[in-house]
């Protein structure tokens, strides 16, 4: 089928299909990992200035440490700066990480109508979240004040969790494909 932008646009403004990302904060693992990687890269360039340039007398080779942590830097930098991505679209709703804005990894997707609560992040809907056997965060920050989860059974019908950050129209779109187990709130900012 040729590319058409018009069906896509089209496509992308109906009324069931919304997409969300928001990037990670450095908090919690993702600021020990920045942490940890900053002081990689500042003993990687003192170790190479030391060994290379201060024991071997290798000067020229003191004048590529440059490149070689930019190369570091590149490479591993984009696991400490994450987004989180969810498309909703035909029921189904899928998780995703981007990579420094490069990469996309599909992480998660699941059928909305197959969830078994949606609710606020909040003390009165805290019990339905606290006993899952597995809870997976796809929030920027975990003070958002747009926090939502939605509880599932898995494989095994183990019950588990997901925290993501929800605008209005996803939590609409959820209460269509799910309207007894949506909770809507009119709290959100987006």
């Amino acid at each position: 089928m040729p590319h058409n932008p018009i069906r896509e646009a089209c496509m992308n403004d109906s009324p069931n299909y919304t997409e969300y990302a928001v990037a990670q904060k450095a908090e919690g693992k993702y600021l020990v990992g920045r942490i940890l990687l900053v002081i990689l890269y500042v003993v990687f360039a003192i170790g190479w200035i030391a060994v290379l340039v201060g024991i071997l007398h290798l000067w020229p080779l003191g004048a590529i440490m440059p490149i070689f942590l930019w190369m570091l830097v590149h490479f591993t930098w984009r696991y400490v700066a994450v987004e989180h991505e969810y498309v909703i679209s035909s029921g189904t709703m899928t998780f995703s990480d981007i990579y420094n804005r490069r990469s996309r990894k599909t992480l998660f997707e699941y059928k909305i109508r197959d969830m078994t609560k949606i609710a606020p992040m909040t003390d009165e809907y805290a019990a339905q979240y606290a006993d899952a056997s597995r809870t997976t965060d796809f929030r920027g920050s975990v003070r958002s004040p747009d926090s939502y989860f939605f509880t599932y059974s898995d494989e095994s019908g183990k019950k588990c969790a997901v925290f993501f950050e929800a605008t209005n129209k996803a939590i609409k779109i959820m209460r269509f494909y799910n309207a007894s187990a949506t909770v809507m709130s009119t709290t959100l900012r987006y």
